[in-house]
């Protein structure tokens, strides 16, 4: 019933169209399937708010004693270096790839903390995740700190050394679309770490602000921490550029403005 179900659901979509002025959207892509409706239309994209994250990095951040004893701060080592991925917790995320590059690194003497902040999409994967943590000895390797509210998500990027990206070649990550955690982390002045998709590396290429590596290569997901571990100054610089492009061009302060200037051409 579905095509039957979907085609319908279309013919009654383009009639209600008939009475629609304008048309926001989130991604390019979408625009060509409402090319034959008469209206005004415009990309909004979802980008980072400058406001939410001012202040970040830019003196000294003090998080609370539980973000503080979730990231061991007091406890920073040679080789050590402090990853953080905030999202949905789901395999097809690349969650294991993540896990699989850990006991890379502590198998060759390097320290990394892996911070997960996110909900597991079922009991299954959870036990799956928690087994291979325990069978490999990568316990004190991870945190799994269940759901960031938005409001806390920039006390936890303030902790890291760089947010970690391993999304696998999906249709959701090979199409055209924006992640918004991947500008977060770059307002948040963090080098990002992300698998060769366009989506990711569009950003990492404009402003040289991370490593895009192959997505189910755990070995060199692995080599990218290696790297930042061994070039902290160049880390650093990474991590500055990519702040200073969001603020330059992706942010959601100069997408308002667009959308304001919409909402007044359709007044006219």
């Amino acid at each position: 019933m579905r095509p039957i179900a979907a085609r319908l659901v279309q013919q009654a979509e383009y009639f209600l169209g008939s009475f629609v002025h304008g048309q926001i959207f989130v991604v390019k892509g979408q625009k060509k399937f409402y090319s034959k409706w008469r209206t005004k239309k415009m990309i909004l994209h979802n980008y980072p708010d400058l406001e939410k994250f001012d202040g970040l990095r830019l003196k000294k951040y003090q998080p609370e004693k539980r973000i503080s004893d979730i990231f061991k701060l007091n406890n920073k080592k040679e080789n050590s270096i402090i990853l953080i991925y905030i999202g949905s917790l789901y395999e097809r995320r690349g969650i294991m790839t993540m896990l699989k590059a850990l006991k890379i690194l502590v198998s060759k003497g390097f320290k990394p903390l892996l911070v997960l902040g996110g909900i597991f999409e079922d009991k299954s994967f959870k036990n799956k995740v928690k087994k291979y943590i325990r069978k490999n000895n990568i316990d004190k390797n991870v945190r799994i700190t269940g759901w960031i509210d938005y409001k806390r998500i920039k006390d936890y990027l303030a902790c890291a050394d760089a947010v970690w990206l391993p999304h696998p070649a999906s249709e959701q990550y090979t199409k055209d679309s924006v992640s918004t955690k991947q500008l977060e982390a770059m307002l948040a002045s963090l080098p990002v770490i992300c698998s060769d998709l366009l989506p990711l590396t569009r950003f990492i290429d404009e402003a040289e602000c991370g490593l895009a590596v192959d997505p189910a290569d755990p070995l060199e997901h692995a080599k990218a921490v290696i790297w930042l571990c061994e070039n902290p100054e160049e880390a650093k610089q990474m991590g500055n550029r990519g702040r200073m492009l969001v603020m330059e061009k992706y942010s959601w302060q100069k997408e308002f403005k667009n959308f304001k200037d919409f909402y007044v051409q359709m007044l006219k």
